[in-house]
This record gives C-alpha cells, sequence and structure tokens, in this order.
C-alpha cells in the first residue's frame, strides 16, 4: 500500500501493475513528521486513506486481498490485559464493538469476536479500500479472499503465502486445486 502512495502518487513508470497480500494499515506518523521525511527516500505526503480518497497514488491495475482469519492469534500476544481478549479476564468490554460483533456470531467465544474485529479492521478493511480506490478512479481492481479451511492450510494471516513460496510443501488435493487457481490470478495481473 505505501508503495502506491509514496511521493504523492507520482508514477515515474515504476509499477505497471501492483499486487499485495494483507495490507496492514497500522500506525502511521503524521506525514511531516521528522521519522516519516528521513525514512523515506520519496516521502509519504498524505495518509493512506486520505491518500486513497483523494486518488493521490500511482493509478495502475491492482489486485489485493485479505484472508477470512486475519486476526487469529493476534491478540493472544498482547501483555496488556485489557487488550488481550484471549486473557481469561476477557469480557465483552474487553472487545467493546458488539453491535457490529455479536458474541453469537463468534460461537460465544470473546476470544474470536476480538480476533474477526482486529483481523477485519486492520487488514481486510485495507485490502478492500484499495481496490476501491483503484475502482473509483477507474483503475481494474482485483480481490481475493483466502478462504482455506483444510487441513494443510489455513485461513490465518499470511496463510496464502505458503501457498506460493513454501516449495517443500505437500497438499491435499483440495489445497491443490486452490493454490493453481491463486497462482493463476496472481499471474495473469503480471
Amino acid at each position: 500500500m505505501f508503495h502506491l502512495i509514496g511521493d504523492a502518487g507520482a508514477n515515474t513508470n515504476l509499477f505497471h501493475q501492483a499486487m499485495g497480500d494483507n495490507p496492514s494499515l497500522s500506525f502511521l506518523p503524521h506525514y511531516t513528521d521528522a521519522f516519516v521525511e528521513d525514512l523515506f527516500p520519496h516521502p509519504i505526503k498524505q495518509r493512506p486513506v486520505e491518500a486513497l480518497r483523494n486518488g493521490n497514488f500511482a493509478c495502475v491495475p491492482v489486485l489485493f486481498g485479505s484472508n477470512t482469519n486475519e486476526g487469529a492469534h493476534w491478540s493472544a500476544s498482547l501483555p496488556n490485559p485489557a487488550a488481550n481478549t484471549s486473557s481469561p479476564n476477557a469480557t465483552e468490554t474487553t472487545t467493546a464493538i458488539t453491535e457490529f460483533y455479536p458474541l453469537s456470531d463468534s460461537n460465544g467465544s470473546i476470544s474470536l469476536q476480538g480476533q474477526q474485529m482486529y483481523g477485519e479492521m486492520r487488514y481486510i478493511c485495507s485490502a478492500v479500500m484499495i481496490t476501491g480506490a483503484a475502482d473509483d478512479f477507474g483503475l481494474k481492481a482485483y480481490q481475493y479472499r483466502w478462504d482455506n479451511p483444510g487441513p494443510t492450510l489455513s485461513s490465518d494471516h499470511g496463510a496464502e503465502l505458503n501457498a506460493f513460496f513454501d516449495g517443500t510443501e505437500v497438499f491435499d488435493s483440495a489445497d491443490q486445486a486452490e493454490i493453481v487457481a491463486m497462482r493463476s490470478y496472481f499471474t495473469s495481473l503480471s
């Protein structure tokens, strides 16, 4: 995502297409912050949401996606019990947004409720935002959702990367069919 909005989206023919998996809309200091100015040779001139909303990104076809269980296992490693939805003391107050993430949708599990909320806000919504912005500005935009409940692969954050880069992995026939399809989608954009 950041490569698309760098230098206010000026595309100096560096990109012809862009693709990414699980884009993270995480904390970003203000674009005039000294840390950002020193970090990027072509500074980010706007925050990602504003840049994408205003069309200040490299106008190229995009393929971005996310996984069904993006938030799985993330909060369990947080030391703050108020944020760790896997903590024995977690309550619906810990996850807070019960209107949009009813506990009943997560089989009564506060941990699963928090994982779903985190995954959607941090990764899934970012992929939707990027492809939506590209489409809004008349560009070809493709989005995938990796949903693999199979025994070998999962739908957790980054799980689809094993399908592309772990050449030693042995997959069952259902996984193999999905991997062939996804590799075809990815290579057809290039």
